[in-house]
């Protein structure tokens, strides 16, 4: 039988300072698993109160942008670019919606209606074009 002791911990990132980062809105939590990274610098992550937070200096500062109404929950992020992203949410009447930003994340238009024939399961974007790729009924 094997057994270990924790001697010690040291956390693997530090703390990003409040100053840093906008405030969660009260009740507001980031959606594990739901994140998007580009680069080593580009990264976004979503939440449940329509917001997408993101950074383009690796985690030293951060931003966020609204996707649509505070009652809208984020549930699939991507991008082909720094700036070119596409985000799912479901709206406070359970409906799938679709949004696009050109400038990175700081904001955010609807796509209506949603095409036809986008993938709901998951989207991805295509690397050194401006296409994404979706997955799923």
């Amino acid at each position: 039988m094997m057994s270990s002791v924790l001697i010690g911990y040291a956390p693997l990132y530090p703390a990003i300072p409040a100053a840093n980062i906008p405030a969660p809105q009260p009740g507001e939590y980031g959606i594990v698993n739901l994140y998007y990274k580009q680069s080593s610098s580009n990264l976004w992550f979503g939440t449940q109160m329509g917001r997408i937070f993101y950074t383009n200096n690796a985690g030293l500062t951060w931003s966020v942008g609204n996707v649509g109404a505070a009652t809208n929950t984020v549930i699939e992020i991507a991008f082909t670019t720094p700036n070119n992203g596409i985000a799912y949410v479901v709206n406070a009447a359970q409906q799938f919606d679709v949004y696009n930003t050109t400038n990175g994340g700081a904001t955010w238009s609807i796509i209506s209606p949603a095409p036809a024939n986008v993938g709901r399961n998951d989207i991805v974007g295509v690397p050194g074009t401006n296409q994404f790729v979706s997955f799923g009924a």
